[in-house]
């Protein structure tokens, strides 16, 4: 029997594509080994996996992509474990450019690609589709996910799973992975922590509004903001500000480790792509990585960290434009 190790992305897509996952491969989520990660911090840990991970591991990934910074190294750890003998399943509906595509096939990675559907219906696409859960499921993340909120628990699961952070936030996510992969997709517990979770989501409106700064670069405006913790989403977050700024581009970060951008016009991900990142169009993110006399001033003085941190971004997109986005679309399998 198979040790199953699940890697996937922190947000619901990436919850859901474990679940699923779990749910087509007869895997007990209680016993799987199972990784939240954002797509930055996947060659650290697949490092670590390439330690030990031989003969008899099936490792899924899901819902994370990769970028030219981070090809080569994932391609590395994947074919130690390839060669000992794991398999890993790798699906997504990121953008993916051809050559890392190849990249991994070489590789030994069993890849599946696919852009016309979210991260959980790769999973189920390619694994043979399911039972009624699995397309309820897959239909209420993809309704979230892409945007499109027409499934009446896309709203509720796409809050509550950001509902922790930390290690707290690990247990949560995990505890959501496991009940939706038994079939359990709504319960009083579950009510509980949307309301908590609306109540916080209010106020972080409010305050986020008072903290954003719109400038204009190169003819594009641009909304910064550097959040503090909790709710909302950060694309919940992102779209409230464009509907009240009028922005072409949203950029928040947290930390000043990464940024997520958003935008529902230009392609964000060319910007993204200048950062070290990637993502969708629509949609995307990339590290920032600030230096150790950036931290410790902004450690003593939080608004020079910002002002670093937008000018990053600024310089992004001046070099990728603001480009109008494409509709997407389109998939392929890879084995």
């Amino acid at each position: 029997m198979a040790e199953h190790v699940i890697v996937t992305h922190t947000d619901l897509d990436g919850v859901a594509a474990g679940a699923v996952y779990c749910r087509l491969r007869g895997c007990d989520p209680a016993e799987a080994r199972i990784f939240f990660v954002e797509p930055d911090a996947l060659p650290s840990l697949m490092k670590d996996l390439a330690r030990w991970a031989g003969q008899g591991v099936e490792i899924s990934i899901s819902d994370l992509g990769v970028n030219s910074d981070t090809v080569d190294k994932i391609a590395r750890h994947a074919s130690t474990m390839a060669r000992r003998g794991a398999r890993i399943l790798w699906f997504d509906h990121h953008v993916w450019e051809e050559e890392w595509v190849e990249r991994l096939r070489s590789a030994g990675v069993e890849l599946y690609v696919d852009r016309s559907t979210c991260g959980a219906g790769v999973v189920a696409k390619y694994l043979g589709g399911g039972d009624e859960l699995v397309e309820e499921l897959v239909a209420a993340t993809c309704a979230a996910d892409l945007w499109r909120w027409d499934h009446p628990l896309a709203g509720k699961l796409f809050r509550i799973v950001g509902r922790y952070r930390g290690g707290r936030g690990y247990r949560w996510k995990r505890s959501l992975l496991e009940q939706m992969a038994r079939g359990i997709l709504w319960s009083d517990q579950l009510q509980e922590a949307l309301e908590d979770y609306v109540d916080r989501e209010l106020e972080g409106y409010n305050n986020a509004l008072s903290h954003v700064r719109v400038l204009d670069v190169d003819g594009c405006r641009v909304a910064f903001l550097a959040r503090h913790r909790g709710p909302p989403n950060n694309s919940l977050l992102a779209s409230y500000i464009l509907s009240k700024t009028g922005a072409d581009v949203v950029a928040i970060t947290r930390g000043f480790r990464s940024v997520s951008l958003r935008s529902r016009r230009v392609d964000v991900r060319r910007i993204a792509v200048e950062l070290g990142g990637g993502g969708h169009p629509a949609a995307a993110g990339a590290p920032l990585r600030p230096g150790l006399l950036h931290r410790v001033l902004g450690f003593l003085v939080p608004a020079v960290l910002e002002r670093w941190a937008e000018r990053r971004v600024a310089e992004a997109i001046r070099r990728a434009g603001c480009t109008p986005r494409a509709a997407g679309g389109g998939g392929w399998r890879v084995m």
